[in-house]
């Protein structure tokens, strides 16, 4: 079991690499250095949303269906998977399943935010703002409980260096 563990915390870490330092910075680069739609955990108006996806283009708005998502497809679900797995590495089994639905919520909100980015991405100049405001309302919404779910995380982390520290 730790071998899986540590291999599906490498893949999760490769693929978040991939996208940190190749994928998003290519997208953000053909749309003037604004940041991608997934990286504004406060979400965004009707008018930055249609100024990003102008500023895309036509390729870049391809680049980010295609290799963008599938990245962001495979991320979100390794990310569950480690997270619960870590979770029941710091906790007892009990708190565990009661935390694990923080991960779950955050990941199946990265998908609705996906999906509703992906619909912008078709509509290009047929955006309309009610498309906007349920991507952004994912975007918020996948930040704030994957927030929650990591300092879950966190917390359990110094709460174990804490106990071999004072052992």
């Amino acid at each position: 079991m730790r071998r899986l563990y540590l291999g599906l915390l490498l893949a999760l870490s490769a693929t978040y690499l991939t996208m940190l330092l190749w994928s998003l910075p290519h997208l953000s680069r053909l749309a003037s250095d604004a940041l991608m739609f997934d990286l504004r955990p406060m979400g965004y108006s009707f008018k930055a949303a249609d100024e990003l996806i102008a500023d895309l283009g036509e390729a870049g708005r391809h680049f980010y269906l295609t290799t963008q998502h599938r990245l962001d497809t495979l991320f979100p679900a390794l990310e569950l998977i480690v997270l619960i797995m870590s979770y029941f590495r710091l906790y007892s089994p009990r708190v565990a399943w009661l935390v694990a639905p923080l991960a779950a919520a955050g990941v199946a909100f990265d998908f609705l935010e996906n999906a509703a980015v992906g619909v912008m991405l078709r509509a290009g100049e047929g955006l309309t703002p009610e498309m906007v405001l349920t991507a952004s309302r994912y975007t918020q919404l996948k930040s704030v409980f994957v927030s929650v779910a990591l300092t879950v995380l966190l917390f359990g982390a110094l709460r174990l260096l804490w106990r071999r520290v004072k052992a």
